[in-house]
């Protein structure tokens, strides 16, 4: 029987015995889908093509130990979960090389240093393990797989943690915001806009 015909339960099976010929045929079968899902969210065309192809190796590296029952729904997650993190290392990078003015005012190093104690004690009023999986999460960028791997509950567990986490900091900080003016709003209505929708 053709490789072509097969179901995907039944080349993932093939995959994960080294068939490259089965991986190939699950790749033609789904690489557009992918694509078009992640054009749709990043708007750009190289980004999606480079996304859609570490799916298809990560999936490849793995092979021996796929555990997979649903493969299109497997695949959109997996196309999803990359496009957030090509979207985190695009806005870490733009922080990275954000350049500080050399005329910042007293007023302004106040303000942030302001900002960082607010954001610290609020965080300190997290339940403690919202609030590990957020330090680990947004201070340690260990990623939702492996915060699941470490502390062994569900990947879905930690995804409510860091929801209910980024719920309670807007909340909690939001006279801060309104103190200090609309900026550091803007920047964490971009980051939620960008990163958590």
């Amino acid at each position: 029987m053709e490789n072509s015909v097969l179901t995907d339960n039944e080349l993932i099976d093939l995959i994960r015995n080294e068939d490259s010929s089965a991986f190939e045929v699950l790749y033609r079968r789904y690489w557009q889908k992918l694509f078009v899902t992640a054009l749709n969210k990043t708007q750009d065309d190289d980004l999606s093509k480079e996304i859609v192809q570490e799916i298809f190796v990560d999936l490849w590296e793995r092979r021996a130990s796929l555990q997979i029952t649903n493969v299109p729904a497997y695949l959109q997650t997996a196309t999803r979960f990359k496009v957030i993190s090509a979207y985190k290392a695009e806005l870490q990078t733009q922080i990275e090389f954000l350049e500080i003015p050399t005329n910042q005012s007293t007023s302004d190093q106040l303000d942030l240093e302001d900002f960082e104690r607010a954001l610290s004690a609020a965080v300190q009023l997290l339940p403690e393990k919202t609030r590990d999986i957020f330090v680990l999460n947004r201070l340690e960028n260990r990623t939702v797989k492996e915060i699941a791997a470490t502390l062994q509950i569900p990947e879905r567990t930690i995804e409510y943690h860091i929801t209910q986490s980024l719920r309670f900091l807007r909340l909690h900080l939001q006279d801060f915001f309104l103190s200090q003016g609309i900026c550091i709003l803007q920047f964490l209505l971009y980051y939620k806009k960008n990163f958590f929708n």
